[in-house]
């Protein structure tokens, strides 16, 4: 069964489609253009609230902060130093040659082969 082709539109047909599809359009990015407006301006806000919030914050912790640190501190003429101290004394001597450590055993199941 073949179809019938659609009819051809009227000039005025096309015309209306064109229009309604250009009126689309621009509601489209006004609507999307109020919607930006709308979110910045309450990112904007939202940002000044924690803003102020923190300064007063700031403030507040500042003033209830001492003026002036007390206290008293020791020199230890000790020189820091890079190797563990909690390792045992008995460390080789730097002209002994280095130790071998001992072969570890096979840890893999021994596979037979047929």
């Amino acid at each position: 069964m073949n179809a019938l082709p659609p009819p051809k539109s009227s000039w005025l047909g096309r015309i209306g489609v064109g229009l309604a599809t250009v009126a689309t359009v621009v509601i489209g990015f006004i609507a999307a253009s109020f919607l930006f407006a709308i979110l910045l301006t309450a990112g904007l806000i939202f940002t000044g609230f924690l803003w102020w919030q923190f300064r007063r914050l700031a403030r507040a912790a500042q003033a209830m902060q001492p003026q002036d640190l007390e206290g008293e501190y020791t020199v230890e003429s000790t020189r820091l130093m890079l190797e563990d101290q909690r390792a045992p004394d008995g460390e080789p001597s730097p002209d002994a040659p280095p130790r071998r450590s001992k072969p570890h055993k096979n840890r893999r199941a021994s596979q037979s082969h047929y």
